[in-house]
């Protein structure tokens, strides 16, 4: 996962501190995989020889969300797929989820509309949902929201709100047995 943070400054002790209202820029690559199929050395040799990782795990990917969602200087989130060859389904929801919670925690997702961001982001509403590959949109969303305090936060409360009523435990049980109701239903 590559994670480029805007709004990074240099501490007295050359240390890399994050200002307040960073964003947090998420790059998965590849495949999402729970474990990855190559070794260290490969990954290794990638990394020295310039290419591209083929893969991204599905738990240092969560980890970046959640940490971003901790910390009270992250105010948005951007994820963008462009790069993202493959998700399963089981790795999709948990992704799903961790946005989510994301945006319980009150801050904006602005993502790109691919592998069921708009489910968990709504345009205008929740954040901003922004046409793959589309990096004029993205460019000013992100300024928009740096700009507007007051648009951040509106967009995150919303999404708390968005969160706290459609991603229940119990909603998310009552959805898995309608869906299986249909399926069986086909049979």
């Amino acid at each position: 996962v590559l994670l480029v943070v805007v709004a990074i400054v240099a501490a007295p002790d050359d240390r890399m501190t994050l200002q307040s209202d960073t964003t947090l820029v998420l790059r998965p690559t590849g495949n999402v995989v729970e474990e990855y199929t190559t070794t260290p050395m490969d990954r290794a040799f990638q990394q020295a020889a310039g290419i591209e990782a083929s893969e991204t795990r599905l738990r240092d990917l969560i980890t970046a969300i959640q940490r971003g969602a901790k910390d009270s200087r992250i105010s948005q989130m951007v994820i963008e797929t462009d790069y993202l060859w493959s998700i399963g389904l089981s790795s999709l929801r948990d992704l799903e989820r961790e946005i989510a919670n994301f945006k319980e925690a009150g801050k904006p997702v602005v993502a790109f509309d691919c592998d069921g961001a708009g489910e968990v982001c709504l345009d205008g509403e929740t954040g901003a949902l922004i046409p793959p590959g589309d990096l004029a949109k993205l460019e000013d969303s992100l300024v928009r929201l740096a700009k507007d305090e007051a648009l951040r936060q509106s967009l995150g409360q919303s999404g708390q709100a968005f969160v706290k009523e459609k991603f229940t435990v119990e909603r998310l049980v009552e959805d898995q047995y309608q869906l299986y109701q249909r399926l069986l239903a086909k049979r």
